[in-house]
């Protein structure tokens, strides 16, 4: 069932008054029901590393490409403990997010998004940091491939000790905003490249003023004017600030617990407030000195903003205290209409049974492309009952599928002869799209064993065009690195640019780059025989060659320090 064919089944029209028509409940038969595998969901699971597993105390989950997978990674918080899961629609590994030596990185209060800041010197548009708020300062890690560890650098000095609620804008990574222990608002600004010496983020600090009792901070473009504002929720008022300080909007707030604060993007920017009742939830948002208001019978705790539908206007996705279902809310606004005006234009996804032994759990889910299949994938954190610790819930939701925008990206390779060290590319793209391709290399591991642990390699351009549908690029490899038994991962899928953001709009090509053999006994050969299972059918010994499926293929091995931890199995 398509998703067209779903929104189908609620009325189009909507009062604030708590809804009376079930939703469409997708991914089970009946409430409270694990998920179920069909031909539209394909569910796994994936515990928490023995270590962990008792916390159990879920409160925020972020999605980032740190790892150079070419789809994001899920980092959620799990009792002031970042746990990361790798590339999850990959291979699906999951651990701690490892600091400087290796050690797991703790003590985080809050967590936040640089995107395309994965290098001090933004030199890797498409790799991202990350903004740790902790007792012992606010701290920005990114990915030190060389080790496979973290790195870590300062934001700000000693006034940004404390810090607890963060906020990033995704066209803004150099500005930091921050709520400190004496409910301080802070921005930090960044400077463009880092110069060896000064991490970024240490140029300059500037205070807003205290905002008691702050519980929630987002960025958001409120106006549509030059500048990102942001929103500063406190127990007894919402208020918007310029980014010179000023006020640009506020209203009232009561001291109900639980409240937070999303930016819902769009060709305009909206802010939205989920404010959790006994029984329902209220639903403000708004922009440009206007809030509206949508009652929602079910207690919602958390939400995330993605454009589900391939409208590029984003969703939101509810979750419950317990998770054991999201539901999605659509946007509206591409109808002229207010973004969520209508709570019965929605559908329940069921992301674990239900357990009385679960404990409560604060954290959203994540959305996003984790498989590079072209459509959004769902990722839940939940937490622990009493016999086991929490797991990451995957989802591929291929119901979402949109049949006009999501088309296969075909990949095929030249006839290049022995002992060239470069591959010839060949691909077909969509009109008005772009094909993304990435390229990354394997490197010896332990014990004979291969890891992909270094950053994409470089190439003339990431982002290809076909002007006559059929385009080629040629990818410099380094011979010696294969004959050795290294291989390349290479994944190729049609995209969308807008305003800074990337949109797998199509199925990702996935596949492995080897040379092939003259003899049987050949590192390379062996292990592409092995991985793609067609080794040696591809030309004669020494070409380079791929092997791969559209939409899955061999898979890359987890970074250094993450290795994989076994099968997939249901919830």
């Amino acid at each position: 069932m398509k998703l067209l064919n779903l929104l189908a089944l609620a009325p189009l029209a909507g009062a604030l008054t708590a809804q009376t028509v079930t939703l469409p409940l997708l991914g089970t038969r009946s409430e409270g029901a694990a998920p179920m595998r069909d031909a539209y969901f394909a569910p796994s699971t994936r515990a928490w590393p023995a270590e962990f597993a008792l916390r159990s105390r879920l409160s925020k989950t972020v999605t980032a490409s740190l790892n150079g997978f070419g789809v994001p990674d899920v980092v959620t918080l799990d009792g002031g403990l970042p746990v990361l899961a790798t590339a999850p629609g990959l291979h699906q590994s999951v651990g701690w997010l490892p600091g400087p030596g290796g050690s797991p990185v703790a003590d985080v209060v809050d967590i936040a998004v640089l995107r395309g800041q994965g290098r001090p010197d933004g030199s890797s548009p498409l790799l991202d940091a990350l903004v740790l708020a902790g007792a012992d300062g606010t701290r920005i890690w990114r990915r030190d491939f060389a080790s496979g560890h973290g790195s870590f650098s300062a934001v700000g000095g000693s006034e940004w000790d404390g810090t607890r609620l963060l906020a990033v804008h995704r066209a803004a990574p150099l500005h930091i905003y921050g709520i400190d222990g004496a409910d301080v608002l802070r921005r930090a600004e960044g400077n463009v490249a880092g110069n060896g010496t000064t991490p970024n983020f240490q140029t300059s600090t500037t205070s807003f003023g205290v905002f008691a009792d702050a519980v929630a901070l987002t960025c958001v473009d409120w106006d549509s004017a030059p500048g990102i504002e942001v929103a500063v929720l406190t127990t007894t008022a919402l208020t918007v600030l310029h980014a010179d300080g000023s006020v640009a909007f506020t209203a009232p707030a009561t001291a109900t617990q639980g409240q937070t604060l999303t930016t819902v993007h769009g060709p305009t920017e909206w802010l939205a407030w989920l404010v959790p009742g006994s029984n329902g939830s209220w639903l403000h948002y708004g922009r440009q000195n206007a809030l509206h208001s949508t009652v929602l019978a079910k207690r919602f705790v958390a939400m995330t903003a993605a454009s589900m539908d391939f409208d590029a206007f984003d969703e939101l996705v509810l979750s419950t205290e317990a998770n054991h279902d999201v539901t999605v809310l659509f946007n509206q606004q591409w109808q002229g209409q207010l973004p969520f005006h209508n709570p019965n234009l929605a559908v329940r996804i069921a992301t674990a049974a239900a357990d009385p032994r679960r404990e409560p759990n604060g954290s959203n889910a994540a959305v996003a492309d984790f498989d590079g299949d072209g459509d959004l994938d769902l990722v839940a954190a939940i937490p622990g009952n009493g016999n086991t610790g929490p797991s990451f819930q995957m989802q591929a939701l291929r119901f979402f599928d949109n049949p006009s925008a999501v088309q296969l990206t075909h990949c095929d390779y030249s006839s290049n002869g022995d002992n060239e060290s470069y591959f010839d590319l060949t691909f077909t793209a969509l009109p008005n799209t772009e094909t993304q391709v990435l390229l990354w290399q394997e490197l010896p591991g332990p014990n004979g064993t291969w890891v992909t642990g270094s950053q994409p390699v470089a190439l003339p351009t990431s982002f290809l065009t076909a002007p006559n549908g059929i385009g080629q690029i040629q990818l410099t490899l380094d011979r010696q690195h294969l004959i050795s038994g290294g291989q390349y991962h290479l994944m190729a899928r049609p995209v969308l640019r807008t305003g800074g953001v990337v949109t797998a709009v199509g199925k990702a090509y996935l596949g492995i780059l080897w040379v092939t053999a003259g003899s049987n006994s050949e590192a390379s050969f062996l292990r592409a025989t092995t991985n793609a299972g067609d080794g040696g059918g591809n030309g004669g010994g020494g070409a380079v060659r791929v092997g791969g499926v559209v939409g899955s293929g061999p898979l890359p091995p987890a970074p250094p320090g993450l290795p994989p931890e076994g099968a997939d199995g249901d919830d």
